[in-house]
């Protein structure tokens, strides 16, 4: 820190008085400076040293944002939706060799999409298009280990949206574009898809809710809120559910503070990761880091950890 004095032009100087009365200026310039020196060198070590990006060069690369991203069950296979301009993406699958990912699909019939997502056995990528300010939503089946044509789900259903995630091959949950954004839940039942929950204690009317994430055993939704405005309702939210003979709900969502804005959030146990994207790249966090921050919020709402 540089401070500057300068030398004050007054029409009858006491020299001697503005001699002393600049050194006294001096000194308590010095002693401010090593205040504020101290205080930056206490702060805590920010959470973005924790963070790293994920299989950078292969999966997270410079000459293209990665925008989102889903596992296999077995997390062998990786769907990513990779682009340079946002309305249209290429969706591309990746198979795990020696722990790591190369690229070994990239479908034609997926190569201008909005986002998308594989489901846990491989055999089926849901995906969006946009187009007339609507998010179509398509299905295709892996047959013969190739892809098939399309079905397109919002013409039969009426739904659409985007940002998907599987919950097993007939369950999902997803963005639906009511009230400025919602999430919901939705069945896959013969190439039907239907409504199944509206989750209304996660959505907000004003705000836009999507790209939800549940874990395995369904004891917590994460997902991201943008409110225009509202710093504090921009971000990672967490939920949790309650299930007692006094009642069956979704916590009031809270925001994990840890986290900076981005979205497609996921746990990942095989390599102990909690991972994400900023729109620009994968970062991932590591999981242990994650699950003291969930620990935190729950404490805070009086829950058992």
């Amino acid at each position: 820190m540089t401070f500057l004095i300068y030398d004050l032009q007054l029409p009858n100087p006491r020299p001697f008085a503005i001699k002393q009365f600049s050194r006294v200026c001096f000194f308590l310039l010095l002693v401010l400076q090593a205040a504020l020196t101290s205080c930056v060198s206490k702060r805590p070590e920010k959470p973005e040293s924790e963070r790293s990006i994920y299989q950078a060069g292969v999966i997270s690369t410079k000459e293209y944002s990665e925008n989102t991203f889903s596992f296999t069950q077995d997390r062998q296979s990786l769907f990513v939706t990779r682009t340079i301009g946002w309305q249209y993406q290429s969706g591309l699958v990746f198979q795990r060799q020696a722990g790591n990912f190369v690229l070994s699909e990239s479908p034609a019939i997926l190569d201008s999409i909005y986002n998308g997502a594989i489901s846990p056995s491989g055999n089926q990528i849901i995906f969006s298009i946009r187009s007339d300010q609507k998010e179509e939503i398509f299905l295709t089946l892996r047959k013969d280990g190739s892809w098939s044509d399309p079905t397109n789900l919002s013409m039969h259903s009426g739904i659409y949206g985007g940002y998907f995630f599987w919950v097993n091959e007939n369950e999902l949950y997803l963005y639906s574009p009511e009230e400025n954004g919602n999430l919901i839940g939705a069945s896959l039942t013969e190439g039907r898809l239907s409504i199944s929950n509206h989750l209304k204690e996660l959505n907000t009317v004003h705000g836009t809710e999507f790209s939800p994430y549940l874990d395995d055993e369904k004891q917590f939704i994460i997902f991201t809120r943008y409110l225009e405005g509202d710093t504090t309702q921009q971000g990672f939210f967490v939920s949790f559910w309650i299930d007692t003979a006094l009642q069956k709900v979704w916590t009031e969502p809270q925001k994990i503070q840890i986290l900076p804005y981005g979205w497609n959030a996921l746990v990942n146990k095989k390599d102990q990761l909690f991972l994400y994207t900023n729109g620009e790249d994968i970062e991932a966090i590591p999981l242990g880091r994650f699950f003291q921050e969930l620990d935190s919020i729950k404490e805070g709402l009086g829950l058992e950890k």
